[in-house]
């Protein structure tokens, strides 16, 4: 998995939601732990049950992680309406990977009325990415102390340490057998270390300082070193790095450190056990005792760790009872301090508004009671396609951010369409938006849709508006714009001059004045619109579409056909089809007639000034993301490699030109007239790309043929 995949926006909203939810998994675990060691149990079985609850600690956050990541990938909660359809409307579907030229912007959804789970999790969303940058620091200053604490241990085992004499070498082998260890185990005297400790995980080394052989009786020094050999034997080394990665993942959580400090008293305690079986317990005692008592080093284990007058207690007692504990003070304070800062969480988002302008918040049951707002806008540039451009920031928030705005144009077709009226005078550069592009959403995502297909539901149902506008509320609760055709109203229909029409999006809704806030890819600002009022006119084609979630595609069969669509497109086979539609398309040139009608356009005089440059623009925009989708399917089909970088090298090529010929557009349009030389340059570049364009759908047709080939 790549770097830019792991740090997508759908993983890093799952992290954050697997550390938020930990708080309080964490409590939990700790508590059930407090609960056992309350009861007399064995060492043994007490350490046992401490190391399940540190497994548990891990799992919990790894489900939750998964479930966000692949259940939930937009990190926020299913909608209860998720599954309710306008009646005798079926569900459609709609499907793409995830789209985004530039990052869209975080979500921030602002309810003044609302329940409490919609601001929780809509609030809490909004900091993740902050919650995860921060865990990420602690997580990376842990890791060096646990480097530090690998760097001690591997001094501590290869400086200033010599072998043992040979006879207290066979005396260890011989205690290691009795201890059913089978396995050579090294012991080395050493001036560094302190106290007798183990070294090492998969090749341990018994480590005894010179001063330990001139302290201790022969009797004390084997009781000391049953122990050790009982760490090498239960692979107490290899747990207790287990435990510092936890420690280091999860470092923010009290929990995880008493819950690890719990496994290293008890791992005492079972060596402990082991060690007097085979002396007497006084013996042992007093051999601690001798010992200084000193705190282990970060990763070695040895026979002072743990609080040594509690296992000396426990040790002279006859039956060596586990003596009872369970949080310290300190731990105690730290838990309360967790649980009083979740309580003072949900306490301030129950009675602070979200926004500084928000002054209360009502508890209303009814979705129509809600004003919300979700701040996410239209891809820009546009490139004259206000449905991928709609789309692209709105797969974003149902967690398909991965796939770009090129890739999402190459797939509608967009990034190969171009069709010219005869003269010059205009291009049908979204009749796609409106077509075949719209066949496509089906296999995109789960939506409802409220209204019928284009030009056949005229004059909607005011019940129907309503039932519309209740799923998109309820949509916006959940941080997901919805997707809407012409979204105007009365007052930018009486504006003279272009309107907002095509697809645009609904970004939010005022109860007070029945309004949507609406967002379009052409227009800068955001405007409202009443909710009944959508379209171009009164009785317009009316069309919502709320989108539930995104579905899983089979990516190399629709990457296949939109390159078979892009050379269809390029040599008018597109629209063979005897249906009426497919006849009004077929109307226009387009692909490489497309160049040449507009080449034949540039004879004349009469060749339009201001649209000339328009027609520029939007065809060098198309082929821009030609060139970065042929490079964007290298990945997909590397048996094709070199066939797609030719397409992408010559679809550069013709950006040139085209680049060229809106200069050349725009001088001719700011000095009000076509000069013989600037329509003959015009000519010459419309030439050019279209050899470039040529080269570009030849190189694409031998892809098809390696694909098809296999």
């Amino acid at each position: 998995m790549s770097i830019p995949t792991l740090l997508s926006e759908v993983n890093v909203q799952a992290l954050g939601w697997m550390l938020i939810h930990f708080l309080w998994q964490g409590l939990v675990v700790a508590a059930v732990l407090a609960g056992t060691r309350i009861l007399q149990l064995s060492s043994r079985l007490r350490y046992t049950i401490a190391c399940v609850a540190l497994l548990v600690m891990v799992f919990l956050p790894l489900v939750t992680f998964l479930s966000y990541s692949i259940d939930k990938p937009s990190g926020l909660p299913p909608s209860r309406y998720a599954n309710e359809r306008p009646l005798g409307d079926k569900p459609e579907v709609a499907t793409t990977d995830k789209i985004s030229d530039v990052a869209p912007r975080s979500l921030i959804a602002t309810a003044a009325y609302g329940n409490w789970s919609t601001l929780q999790t809509t609030y809490l969303q909004n900091h993740i990415p902050k919650i995860v940058l921060c865990w990420s620091v602690g997580v990376l200053l842990l890791s060096l102390r646990l480097l530090g604490g690998g760097w001690v241990s591997y001094r501590l085992k290869h400086i200033g340490t010599r072998p043992l004499p040979f006879d207290w070498q066979a005396r260890v082998h011989a205690l290691a057998l009795r201890l059913e260890i089978r396995h050579n185990v090294k012991i080395v005297t050493s001036t560094i270390a302190t106290i007798p400790m183990v070294v090492g995980i998969f090749r341990p080394v018994i480590l005894v300082p010179i001063a330990t052989f001139i302290g201790l009786t022969q009797q004390q020094l084997e009781a000391i070193l049953i122990h050790e050999l009982a760490h090498i034997r239960r692979y107490d080394n290899l747990v207790n790095l287990l435990q510092r990665l936890t420690e280091t993942l999860f470092f923010f959580h009290p929990a995880v450190w008493w819950v690890s400090g719990c496994i290293r008293i008890e791992r005492e305690h079972c060596c402990d056990d082991i060690a007097v079986v085979s002396s007497d317990p006084r013996l042992y005692v007093a051999a601690l005792a001798t010992l200084e008592e000193l705190r282990s080093p970060l990763l070695p284990v040895a026979a002072t760790g743990g609080p040594l007058l509690t296992r000396i207690q426990r040790l002279l007692a006859a039956d060596r009872a586990p003596v009872k504990d369970g949080f310290s003070s300190s731990t105690i304070s730290n838990l309360i301090g967790v649980l009083i800062v979740l309580v003072f969480a949900a306490g301030t988002l129950e009675s602070t508004p979200v926004s500084s302008q928000i002054e209360e918040r009502k508890m209303m049951s009814e979705v129509n009671e809600m004003n919300v707002m979700v701040d996410i806008s239209p891809t820009s540039p546009n490139a004259g396609t206000s449905l991928a451009s709609s789309l692209c920031p709105l797969m974003t928030t149902l967690g398909r951010s991965d796939w770009t705005m090129a890739r999402m144009q190459g797939i509608m077709g967009h990034a190969f369409q171009f069709d010219m009226k005869e003269g010059g005078s205009h291009v049908n550069h979204d009749h796609l938006d409106w077509g075949p592009a719209l066949d496509l959403l089906p296999q995109i995502a789960e939506f409802r849709q409220f209204g019928g297909p284009p030009h056949q539901e005229a004059g909607a149902s005011l019940e129907l508006k309503r039932e519309a506008r209740d799923a998109v509320i309820e949509s916006l609760q959940r941080g997901i714009p919805a997707l809407a055709w012409s979204p105007i109203g009365p007052e930018i229909k009486a504006r003279p001059g272009p309107h907002p029409v095509c697809w645009g999006l609904i970004v939010g809704y005022n109860e007070d004045n029945e309004t949507y806030t609406a967002r379009h890819p052409w227009v800068d600002s955001t405007y409202t619109v009443p909710y009944d009022a959508l379209g171009t006119t009164d009785d317009a084609w009316f069309n919502v579409k709320v989108f539930d979630q995104a579905k899983e595609i089979d990516s190399t069969t629709m990457h296949h056909l939109a390159l078979q669509h892009a050379v269809e497109l390029a040599t008018e086979t597109r629209y063979e089809e005897s249906d009426q539609a497919n006849a009004n398309r077929r109307a226009i040139p387009h692909g490489f007639s497309a160049y040449e009608v507009w080449h034949k356009a540039f004879e004349s005089e009469d060749v339009p000034l201001g649209v000339s440059k328009h027609h520029a623009y939007i065809l060098s925009a198309r082929r821009s993301a030609a060139s970065e989708y042929m490079r964007e399917l290298v990945d997909t089909f590397p048996e094709a490699k070199v066939q797609l970088e030719t397409a992408a090298a010559a679809y550069d090529r013709e950006l040139e030109f085209l680049n060229d010929l809106y200069d050349v557009c725009v001088t001719a349009s700011t000095n009000g007239t076509w000069t013989t030389e600037a329509r003959t340059d015009a000519r010459t570049l419309i030439s050019d790309a279209l050899v470039a364009e040529r080269e570009a759908v030849a190189s694409i047709q031998s892809t098809l043929t390696i694909l098809e080939g296999q």
